[in-house]
């Protein structure tokens, strides 16, 4: 069909890459996701590459699976970007308007590209550009100009900022496979669109995506978004902290903390003993439960700390009735809602891709928050293809509207057992 069209988003992750490829049909008003692929990510540390041709590989594993799938090839992909080098401005710009017509998207475009014609650093490059707040002849803000009549048309952007020189290294792998990038996105953004609801961003919220090698996060207030970071700290950290406290190898700490982990501390009364392989002549040593539990939750705790941090420095604090969302596969970490909500005094939820997006017949593996960025970046891009009004309840993305669809067994398949 001639006006068919194809999405394809790509999640590089410190642990695992994904590609998921969408075909949008208008005519019939749905969009299917006919190709997925998953890989385990190497050469990436804490959102930089370390290692191109391993960033490459994990690349070519995951869009081959799904080329192979969808019988398409990705020439084209929307992003996703991670780590601390990440950082927000805020600029302002005016334009004259016609008060003779209303203002349009053409107009709104052009008042946020001139917001973007500030001097950054010399190492920094603009990721994004949105709206934090617009202005009607300077004299009031309005959620949503589109429509009404201005004299001049005013806004404050958000302009989320990165470090050339990673950026430009992760562009370079995805170049030498032949995918040139439509959009970079920040990971925090992404899940942000899959996850939050309107009713959250309008009263004030963080979303806190908790991945392997980083903690990237977005605050939202009266609609809008407004500041993203990162924080270099993530699962692998508290999988290094195990390892280092048991003596034992990276892969037995993992399966510990998802075992029997906890970012609560247990109390003695529920504490039992496990079995681990050490290193040293010894090779087998009884663990405490306990302690297990211990060794995550100060760790876990400075997650917090640094966060806090981070958002008070940034005037966030008070901006947050709405309480924070975790996701990302971190947020898996059993209990680690209730150390956020201890710490923080505010509502937390875990993230999850929900019923209200109607993401029809997709397998419930892929609702999970491990997979929140990628179905986020396939909702960005799908703004072009099918305007549409949320679902209700739903948050409504500034840079993308849409549905999606997929075959329980296209995806299910692909996930690991």
């Amino acid at each position: 069909m001639a006006d068919r069209s194809t999405i394809c988003a790509i999640e590089i992750g410190n642990a695992k890459t994904c590609a998921a490829i969408a075909v949008h049909e208008p005519r019939g008003g749905y969009t299917v996701i006919d190709g997925w692929g998953q890989s385990e990510t190497e050469g990436l540390q804490q959102g930089s590459v370390t290692d191109m041709r391993a960033v490459e590989a994990s690349l070519s594993e995951a869009l081959a699976t799904a080329e192979q799938m969808s019988g398409t090839t990705v020439r084209n992909a929307l992003v996703s970007l991670s780590g601390s080098h990440l950082t927000t401005l805020s600029s302002r710009a005016r334009i004259p308007a016609s008060r003779n017509e209303p203002v349009g998207e053409a107009l709104m475009e052009q008042v946020l590209r001139k917001a973007r014609q500030i001097k950054v650093r010399p190492d920094q490059q603009i990721v994004q550009a949105l709206p934090g707040s617009w202005m009607i002849d300077d004299e009031y803000q309005v959620r949503e100009p589109e429509g009404m009549h201005a004299g001049y048309l005013g806004v404050e952007a958000r302009l989320v900022t990165g470090s050339s020189a990673a950026i430009s290294n992760q562009l370079a792998c995805l170049a030498a496979l032949d995918v040139q990038v439509e959009n970079l996105v920040p990971s925090a953004l992404a899940s942000a669109r899959a996850v939050l609801t309107r009713e959250e961003m309008d009263m004030g919220v963080v979303l806190v995506d908790i991945g392997a090698g980083t903690t990237d996060f977005a605050v939202y207030a009266r609609g809008r978004f407004q500041v993203a970071g990162a924080l270099n700290l993530g699962g692998n950290d508290l999988t290094r902290e195990l390892a280092h406290s048991l003596h034992c190898p990276s892969r037995v700490a993992e399966q510990l903390k998802i075992t029997h982990g906890s970012a609560m501390e247990l109390p003695s009364s529920l504490a039992g003993e496990v079995t681990a392989e050490v290193f040293g002549d010894q090779r087998h040593i009884s663990v405490s439960t306990r302690h297990l539990c211990q060794v995550l939750h100060q760790r876990v705790g400075q997650l917090w700390d640094r966060l806090d941090r981070h958002l008070v420095k940034a005037e966030c604090r008070r901006l947050i009735p709405a309480g924070l969302v975790l996701t990302g596969g971190g947020s898996l970490l059993p209990r680690i809602a209730d150390s956020c909500r201890a710490r923080f005094r505010l509502p937390v939820r875990t993230g999850t891709v929900p019923p209200s997006i109607p993401v029809r017949d997709l397998a419930a593996e892929v609702r999970s928050p491990e997979f929140a960025t990628i179905s986020g970046l396939l909702l960005w891009g799908l703004e072009a293809h099918r305007p549409a009004q949320p679902a209700e309840g739903q948050a409504r993305p500034e840079p993308a509207r849409g549905w999606i669809r997929s075959l329980r067994t296209v995806v299910a398949g692909f996930l690991p057992g």
